[in-house]
This record gives C-alpha cells, sequence and structure tokens, in this order.
C-alpha cells in the first residue's frame, strides 16, 4: 500500500518528454478525486490510438531498449500475449469445485505463474472499452495471477 501522505519532489524530465505530454493527467485518467467507483480507464499500454499517453509509451519503449531486463520482460509479455484465449467448450464438465480448483490452478502454474486464486469476478475490474467476459454458468470466475520478472 503506498503512503498518500508522502511528500515527493518531482521528477525532473527532459524536454523530449515534455514536449510529447498530454494536456491530461494520468491522474485525471486514473480518476483521482472522483467519488463514484467507475471502470478503468487506461493510461498506457495501449498501441491503438485509444489513450492520450500514446506519444509518451512510445518514447519509453525505445528508451534504454537494450537494457537485458526490459528486453527479457518484453520477450515473456511477447509469449503470454501469443497465447490463445480457448474457446467455450461445447459441453459442461461436472466436476467438484475442490477438482476444478486444483486442475485451474496447475494449469496456471505450468504457464508460470507464481501465485494464483480464483475469486468472482466484477465487471467494474474490466476497461470500459473491453469486452466483459462471458459468464459461463451462475457466476463468472476470474484468475487473477501474481508473476515475478
Amino acid at each position: 500500500m503506498s503512503n498518500t501522505n508522502k511528500k515527493t519532489e518531482p521528477v525532473p524530465t527532459s524536454a523530449a518528454i515534455r514536449d510529447i505530454w498530454p494536456d491530461i493527467s494520468g491522474n485525471t485518467v486514473n480518476g483521482l478525486g472522483e467519488t463514484q467507483p467507475r471502470p478503468p480507464r487506461p493510461v498506457f499500454w495501449r498501441t491503438d490510438s485509444s489513450i492520450a499517453h500514446e506519444a509518451v509509451q512510445y518514447y519509453f519503449y525505445g528508451y534504454d531498449k537494450d537494457n537485458e531486463r526490459i528486453s527479457a520482460a518484453r520477450k515473456y509479455r511477447d509469449e503470454t500475449q501469443a497465447i490463445g484465449i480457448s474457446e467455450v467448450a461445447p459441453q459442461a464438465v461436472d466436476k467438484p469445485a475442490e477438482e476444478w480448483t486444483a486442475l485451474v490452478k496447475q494449469a496456471a502454474l505450468d504457464f508460470h505463474a507464481d501465485e494464483i486464486g480464483i475469486c468472482a469476478y466484477r465487471p467494474d475490474w474490466t476497461f470500459k472499452d473491453r469486452p466483459q467476459p462471458r459468464a459461463s454458468g451462475p457466476s463468472s470466475w476470474v484468475l487473477p495471477t501474481i508473476t515475478r520478472i
């Protein structure tokens, strides 16, 4: 948890960054000061011209691009994005919840997740401009994972 009372000095920026920085701040995009919950809006990590900070993102894509850790992280991201999303099975398979839990957790670990948890899905977790997961039963479930690079 971050300490919101901590005073920090602004990070000095180069003229190159200042020239491409959008008029809207990431805090505004993230809803700082808003009182009503809402779906998240992206600040970075989009390459489809749907974010105000896209030029800044591309600047940082090129900055320190030969750094081995950055290269490894990008390679890992490319590999995980290449994993296809399976279609919903044509026929439901009935198993006890404990068995499904074990199978799903093992599959996640096989894909190099360090930890996995299963919880009920909430629509406010999905970006407003992205499709909502399809429900396949009385509830939808998500698998938040934590990975280390």
